[in-house]
């Protein structure tokens, strides 16, 4: 049985397709909408104790409500990104994420990240 490291509830993520807007030098610059969503994630973490830094390796559970109207495969980006951007998981390359899964659940309000120690 996987060991859990941390649980949380966040707010559902802006699509990945709306995360970024293009200017006309060519530039990224993140959305209003992804800015909006990153300050009430952020708040979201003010009701829970962190942890240190995950530095080794882990497998994430993303659930999210079937309320959200999002594609699932749209999901997790702005989520891993926020978790890196806090200093929850060092890093979403290879070597921390070792597996991601993705469901629904119409018990839950918006999503919930589950970490766990890879084995």
């Amino acid at each position: 049985m996987a060991v859990e490291l941390f649980t949380i509830s966040l707010p559902s993520p802006p699509s990945v397709n709306n995360l970024f807007v293009n200017n006309r030098r060519g530039g990224r610059f993140p959305s209003a909408r992804y800015k909006t969503w990153k300050a009430a994630a952020l708040q979201s973490l003010w009701t829970v104790r962190l942890p240190a830094t995950i530095e080794t390796p882990v497998a994430i559970d993303i659930t999210v409500s079937t309320k959200c109207r999002l594609d699932l495969d749209n999901v997790p980006k702005a989520l891993l990104d926020f978790l890196v951007q806090q200093r929850i998981i060092l890093n979403d390359n290879r070597a921390i994420v070792r597996r991601l899964s993705l469901g629904w659940s119409a018990e839950i309000p918006n999503v919930r990240i589950s970490i766990y120690a890879h084995e």
